[in-house]
């Protein structure tokens, strides 16, 4: 991601000071969060796999919105084409790994649609919102509004990670 964010512009829009579009994503998201759990105690085989996906997946999403949709947003090319890169290769990885038979995904907790051969959607669904998962927390991490939005008690903590981070890498 990093490489990425070097060789994409950084957007000059200002940053929105008004919290309603972070909290109307998030709210949207809290809908869809709320049907992957009604699904997932349906008890249905079929919907199993997806709804467990959605249910241990969407509230952070929805934390990493509320705190920062408008950082997020700003970033969208880089942070689509970070996600969409590794999916990509993750997805290809798997589907290579299942049709080989190094492991399988049972097709009754699944709802019977192959992304590419050898690969349900709910597994590549999986390698999205992880990285979903992920490329927010690494952008908003990395973002200057992110630190100005902290409360004031979490900050050393912050800025001590995010300095052992920068270290690394």
């Amino acid at each position: 991601m990093q490489y990425i964010m070097r060789r994409m512009p950084a957007s000059d829009a200002p940053y929105s000071q008004d919290p309603k579009p972070r909290l109307l994503a998030t709210g949207a998201l809290g809908v869809l969060w709320l049907a992957s759990l009604r699904k997932m105690f349906e008890g249905k085989p079929k919907n199993t796999y997806l709804s467990l996906i959605m249910a241990w997946a969407l509230p952070p999403v929805m934390f990493q919105t509320a705190f920062g949709g408008d950082i997020l947003w700003r970033n969208r090319k880089t942070i689509l084409a970070t996600i969409l890169a590794s999916t990509a290769y993750l997805g290809v990885s798997d589907s290579l790994s299942i049709g080989e038979g190094t492991w399988g995904i049972n097709p009754e907790k699944t709802i019977g649609l192959d992304v590419i051969p050898n690969l349900p959607f709910e597994e590549f669904f999986f390698f999205f919102i992880t990285n979903v998962l992920l490329t927010f927390g690494v952008t908003l991490v990395m973002s200057k509004e992110s630190e100005n939005r902290l409360p004031v008690p979490f900050r050393k903590g912050y800025y001590a990670f995010k300095a052992r981070w920068l270290k690394r890498n």
